[in-house]
């Protein structure tokens, strides 16, 4: 449970923040983590489900093997532990993830070595996979160690707010999932700061009473988000924030 706040810095000034929520899935643990729940459901209908489809990668391979895939790809190494995934389930059948993260664990369990943060565009519903190296960090020592945060400067590879260019480049900051967590984003463009998000979240045990203090930190679900960021997107219009269509369209 938690918060997620955005702010705009240029060409002008908007922020707002709100009340939030994510699951933090340990994949081996699926279905049977959230399949004795009334009104949960993995892979069928339910007022709040997790289905595979909705993730990364060919739906036909299990997810967790997916991900494993893709860091290996990148990274030239295949995370041998848990791979652990901080997302939002679909609430009343919409799927509404602006970004997931996987974090991948050696075979201890507790050495992270990487992070696969999927982020979704909206309107397009297009997907795109960063994947970061714990090695390639700033100062990689205490998140192998599973505590501490890591920070990496990546260059921006995927068009996802039509109210920004593609010549930025992100600075990462993750924390390790713990009693709480922190993800930190900044866009830099010219060696200016663009924007920043943070998203904060406190830790409950996935039981029935966290899964129900899940769904009252966000009764609306989905559909409150859509709102939030289609309403935002009329203020920043509004504020005559330039608009850049999608590169590719």
């Amino acid at each position: 449970m938690g918060d997620i706040r955005h702010r705009r810095h240029l060409p002008r000034e908007h922020r707002f923040a709100y009340p939030t929520a994510m699951l933090l899935l340990d994949l081996d643990e699926l279905p049977g983590v959230l399949d004795g729940h009334r009104g949960w459901g993995v892979e069928r209908r339910a007022a709040l489900s997790f289905r595979r489809a909705d993730h990364h990668g060919d739906p036909s391979v299990p997810l967790a093997t997916a991900i494993r895939d893709t860091v290996e790809e990148r990274t030239g190494r295949r995370p041998a532990g848990p791979v652990r995934l901080l997302t939002k389930p679909r609430i009343l059948g919409r799927d509404f993830n602006p970004v997931t993260f996987a974090y991948c664990f050696a075979a201890d369990g507790r050495t992270l070595q990487a992070v696969l943060a999927e982020v979704t565009n909206t309107p397009w519903g297009e997907h795109h996979a960063y994947v970061v190296d714990v090695r390639d960090a700033d100062d990689p020592h205490d998140a192998q160690a599973g505590r501490g945060q890591l920070t990496w400067g990546i260059d921006k590879a995927f068009h996802v707010s039509p109210f920004m260019t593609m010549d930025h480049r992100y600075r990462w900051r993750l924390g390790v999932p713990g009693e709480r967590l922190t993800v930190h984003l900044e866009s830099h463009r010219a060696g200016e700061r663009v924007f920043d998000a943070t998203l904060t979240l406190r830790r409950r045990p996935l039981d029935a009473a966290g899964l129900r203090a899940f769904v009252r930190r966000q009764p609306l679900g989905t559909i409150a988000d859509v709102v939030r960021i289609y309403g935002h997107a009329l203020a920043l219009a509004a504020k005559r924030v330039p608009h850049f269509p999608h590169p590719d369209r």
